[in-house]
């Protein structure tokens, strides 16, 4: 299975790819991220792993990996054809209790489901190369 990043025209970024680029200095939380993604992709997204999930009413998956003991970084991504596209990536506090901070992070998820519109919409100009 190839790995790619989304690649939204409207915006002329890769989502993903923008989140990462800054934490690159971080070698150890990049490389577990690279492995998890890899992982997915070399089982054909058929994993069973405490670290992903399928989000319940969205079409996208998540990646989790944890930034520090309060924050989880996700990155959600969706399986389409014998690709796994990377679509978006946030920080999520571990707790959170207020109605305000479930709407942001719903937005977040939301996101991702528009970036599966678009890239369904135009699939060969949506996608950059994951390295």
């Amino acid at each position: 299975m190839q790995v790619v990043y989304y690649y939204d025209q409207d915006s002329g970024y890769c989502p993903v790819k923008s989140y990462l680029t800054p934490i690159a200095s971080s070698i150890k939380l990049l490389s577990k991220i690279k492995a998890k993604i890899d992982y997915i992709a070399g089982n054909n997204g058929n994993v069973r792993a405490g670290f992903q999930s399928k989000l319940y009413g969205y079409e996208s998956s998540e990646i989790r990996e944890r930034k520090n003991r309060k924050v989880v970084i996700r990155i959600l991504y969706f399986l389409h054809q014998d690709k796994m596209i990377l679509l978006h990536a946030f920080e999520k506090p571990d707790n959170y209790h207020t109605k305000k901070k479930k709407n942001e992070i719903d937005k977040q998820y939301k996101i991702a489901e528009e970036y599966i519109k678009k890239y369904k919409s135009n699939i060969e100009l949506s996608y950059e190369e994951y390295k």
